[in-house]
This record gives C-alpha cells, structure tokens and sequence, in this order.
C-alpha cells in the first residue's frame, strides 16, 4: 500500500496481490520480478498461483467445475477484484484424482465393449500417435426383417422426396418433418461394429480433449501387434531386416528418384483442375473432420485453426459455433471413417461437392480474435474485408444483453454505449445506479435495436439500429467515430 500511494505500483498490481493473503510471498514475488517490464499484473498473479489450477483449465471443466472440486473438499481461493469470481483451484493432487476417476469410469464402460486393452489419458496423446495403426467398424449385415424395413422406408423416402420437389405437397413442412424422421430412422436400422478380431487386437484411449470434453479413441493398434514397427525417422529400403535381400538402392540414389517423381506429379497436378481440387480439400479434410490422420497426404498444405471457445466468456451460448457444429456433424457423416478410403471419394465428388467442402475446411482457419497482444493487426483489416465480401450481419448471431455484454462494462461505460445507441436522454441517471441495475437497464433500452458493439462491426460502417447502416467517413458524432476507429 505504501509502494501504491507512492506511485511506484499501480492500481492494477495491487489488485493482483489480493489473490494470495500470505505477505511474506507477496514481497518475495514483488521482489523476484525486479524490473519494470516484469511487474506486470498478469506476472504477479501467475507467480502467487504457480501450484493453483484456473478455472478455465480444462480439468476443471471436464469434472463440472469448481462447484464438483469443492463438493469434494477442495479449497479455492479468488482473487478479490475479479469480476468473473472465477479464481483457483488450490489442491492440484485431488483436482488430478477427480479427473482420473471420471477418466476410468468412462474406461470400464469402453472396456466392456471388449478391447483388448483400454488406457486413461489427461491429454490425448496426439503425439503418440505413430505408435498405432488404426481399425474402423463395419456395417453389419441386417436381417431379413430388418433389410425389408429400409427397403420400405428408403421406398417411403424417394416418394415424399418427388413430392417435396414436384410442389405436390399440401404442407411441405409436415413432409420434410416426415423426411427427417425417415432419415433417422433408417440411420438407427443401420449399424455399425468392430469386428471379434479387430477387438482381440485392438484397444482404445479414454481423455480430455483441448475444450475439456470427454473423448474416446476406438480402435488404436500397436504397431508390434499390427506387424509394423514404429517410425524412427530411417529410410526402410536402406536397412533390410535380418534373413532379407540387401537393399537395391542407396539412400542418395532414392532421394534423386522421389525427387524426380515429384516434379512429374506436380507437372501433372498442374494440369489436371478436378484431381487437384480433391487433393487439396482431401488434405483439408484430414486436418478438419479426421484430425488423427493429418499426415496421410502428401501435400504439404497445413491449415491451422486457433481454438476460438476459450476466448469466449460463454461458448455455449453462441450460435456460431452452434452453427459450426452442425456443419461438422453433416460433413462428419458424409466423409468416410477410414482415411485411406477419403481420396478415392473425393475424386468421386462433383465439383460442386469439393467446392461446398473445401469452403467448410477453409473457415475453421479464419482467425480475427484481437487479444490483448494485438500482433495481428493486418490480419484483422483482412478479416473485415473477408465479413464485408460475405455480407456478415452479426445481429444473426450476437444480440447486446446484460449476459453477453453490458455486465462485462464498467457504468461509464454502459453509459456510453447507450448514449451511442440510444441518445444522451437514455442515458441519463445510469452514473446512479447499482452495476447490475445499470446492465439490465441497458438491455432493455437497446431491445430490438439491432445495436452492436464496435468490435462487432465491419470496419467502415457502424450499426445503428435495427436496418440501419451509418458511414464512418464524414459524420459529426464523436461517440461513434471514435467507436468505429
């Protein structure tokens, strides 16, 4: 406190000091992070929580969040000036033993299935990998009962399909309700199993994915079980295994070779628009929908796709990545389970088909999140220009309430929104209210409005009501220039 009315901490360091009540740490850490640049908010609180689990720390997710942690004993500690009250989790051990015992249950569930073996795992093993090949389930031959009931409702399908297209139809809703049910129907008819053999063999692998979700991996063979041996990074024409023919050709020698191979099959892609249409979505694919099967093709194109949930406050409730999901699941029924099986189904595609998939493949790389960094600054003029090229109206998919906005804003800064979208009368007598009375006050004063917040916007054009599109570029109100630079 001396330090802060001496000016040589401020308001925001001080605040970080509130999350640990044990002094001598305190100096300790203030002391260790000598140097301006060092004694930063953010570094002090990571330095007084380095044995504490976040709340957004996956595992505090995967087992329902610190209200499942303290049910079982555990200990939180908050920091005093953090709006979210979200704070950390102070026993890591039994954190990590929650987490495992979700883990196995789920794992006697799998195991009864009948692998021949099941593992846990906090972090999927994604870099491991190499060390399993891969068996997929087969469809199963139906009875004859079975195999006349999808004749029949495939028979039902193809009839309300020409009806629904030839206008004949009296309510094309209940019709296409109809189709939907059918549709299902047939899907729960149609099943799916791993072979006896493949479950002697094979095993699977129980963990928590990057958003904290449960994620099962069927169907991993080792390697030695398999017959292969894992990849070592050695050239296998070059080592011949004991009892074989010595190997043909030098490791130079083959280098040249592939190397000649890879020109003639560039020079041929090159010329041949449909092949490399479904090769480039084909490698898009194996990075999207079957991410465990990345490096089975040979084009060395890499989409990258930042994890954009945990940059939101409430990833749940938005209904972008809702509408993102769905494409996934249809694009994820779509495409073939084995990925030695997904090129040759590519090249069978339309042109309008591998157009529709590699525009799914090419969104999940869009990245325009400024974070608190902001390196990326032409990549967000970009990103403007990419939403203004699709006609993006984000009142589809974001509506300003007290949840979603306002009670993340201090009440000047409520005040001004509301100034900006609804006029200085409308904002008057905010400075007077409590926080939570000022956020819901907002919320309704902004209802059906269409407002949005300047981050929200395309860059250029600033909205200002329900319809209602204003120019940046020569208008008087300082409020919204300022909002809209």
């Amino acid at each position: 406190i001396e330090l802060f009315r001496n000016e040589e901490l401020n308001l925001e360091q001080l605040s970080a000091f509130t999350v640990s009540d044990d002094h001598a740490e305190q100096e300790r850490v203030w002391n260790s992070l000598a140097g301006s640049c060092s004694r930063q908010a953010h570094n002090i609180r990571t330095a007084l929580t380095e044995q504490a689990i976040r709340s957004s720390d996956k595992r505090i997710r995967f087992i329902g969040g610190f209200e499942a942690y303290e049910a079982a004993g555990g200990a939180v500690k908050r920091d005093l000036f953090d709006d979210h009250n979200q704070g950390f989790a102070l026993d890591a051990a039994l954190v990590d033993a929650l987490v495992d015992a979700k883990l196995q249950e789920t794992a006697d569930a799998v195991t009864a299935e009948g692998w021949a073996w099941v593992e846990t795992a906090r972090e999927l093993p994604h870099h491991r990998l190499s060390e399993f090949t891969r068996v997929y389930p087969v469809e199963i031959e139906p009875s004859e009962e079975v195999a006349a009931e999808i004749a029949r409702l495939e028979d039902e399908r193809e009839r309300l399909s020409v009806v629904i297209e030839t206008g004949q139809a009296e309510d094309d809703d209940e019709a296409e309700a109809a189709l939907d049910r059918i549709a299902s129907e047939i899907d729960a008819l149609s099943v799916e199993a791993y072979q006896p053999s493949d479950l002697e063999r094979a095993g699977a692998i129980v963990g928590i994915d990057y958003y904290g979700k449960l994620e099962v991996w069927r169907g991993l063979v080792r390697r030695e079980a398999s017959g292969l041996m894992p990849v070592a990074g050695g050239n296998a024409d070059t080592k011949p295994t004991t009892g074989k023919a010595p190997a043909l050709h030098s490791a130079v020698l083959i280098e040249d070779l592939t190397a000649q191979k890879t020109a003639a099959i560039r020079a041929e892609l090159a010329q041949n628009t449909h092949v490399a249409l479904a090769s480039v979505v084909h490698a898009l694919l194996l990075q999207t929908v079957l991410t465990h099967a990345s490096d089975c093709t040979c084009l060395e194109i890499r989409l990258t796709s930042q994890p954009i949930g945990n940059s939101m406050k409430n990833p749940e409730g938005n209904l972008a990545l809702e509408a993102l999901a769905v494409l996934r699941e249809r694009f994820g029924d779509q495409v073939p389970g084995e990925p030695a099986a997904i090129f040759a189904w590519c090249l069978e595609r339309t042109q309008d088909e591998l157009l529709e998939l590699l525009a799914f493949a090419c969104a999940q790389s869009v990245n325009a999140v400024q974070d608190k960094y902001d390196f990326r600054k032409q990549a967000r003029v970009h990103a403007d220009k990419l939403a203004a090229a699709l006609n993006l109206d984000m009142r589809n998919y974001f509506e300003a309430t007290a949840e979603s906005y306002f009670k993340h804003l201090s009440r000047d800064g409520i005040e001004v929104a509301i100034t900006e979208a609804k006029g200085k009368d409308f904002a008057d007598g905010i400075a007077r209210m409590k926080k939570a009375e000022a956020a819901a006050y907002a919320e309704n004063a902004i209802k059906g409005t269409g407002w949005l917040p300047s981050p929200l916007r395309t860059a250029g054009v600033v909205s200002m009501g329900a319809g209602d599109n204003v120019e940046c570029d020569g208008f008087d109100n300082e409020v919204l220039c300022e909002a809209a630079e």
